[in-house]
């Protein structure tokens, strides 16, 4: 990692490392699919070495995230509620996704790591 690239953002890529590594068990037992995997992959390619329109990209893929990541929940806690155990992986993996997604939102206006973007103080 660069050395001046903000504590912040490392947190935030490890975070979506450990969320790349869920992706991928929920996908191998059949509780969810490889499209999220591979977003996660491709976003935290891109904040490793990436610009102002990189940082505003992928805070627009948080959003999206948030959006997606409420509506998977209210159909998984309804599989839940009926009592079906195997909803739990998939529930924890929504969880955490939606976690890191406000992560993201929150390290990605912090100024400095703004300022690493280029995208200055305002």
């Amino acid at each position: 990692m660069p050395s001046n690239m903000p504590s912040k953002l490392k947190i935030l890529l490890g975070l979506l490392g450990v969320n790349i590594l869920l992706g991928i068990v929920t996908a191998v037992t059949g509780g969810g699919g490889w499209f999220g995997v591979l977003i996660s992959a491709v976003i935290a390619g891109l904040l490793f070495k990436g610009s102002n329109i990189v940082r505003i990209v992928v805070m627009v893929f948080a959003v999206l995230g948030l959006v997606f990541g409420a509506i998977g929940m209210l159909g998984l806690g309804a599989l839940l509620a009926l009592g079906a155990g195997e909803a739990l992986l998939p529930l924890l993996s929504l969880v955490w996704g939606f976690v890191v997604n406000v992560f993201v939102l929150y390290v990605l206006t912090r100024p400095e790591v703004k300022a690493y973007f280029g995208a200055g103080e305002g």
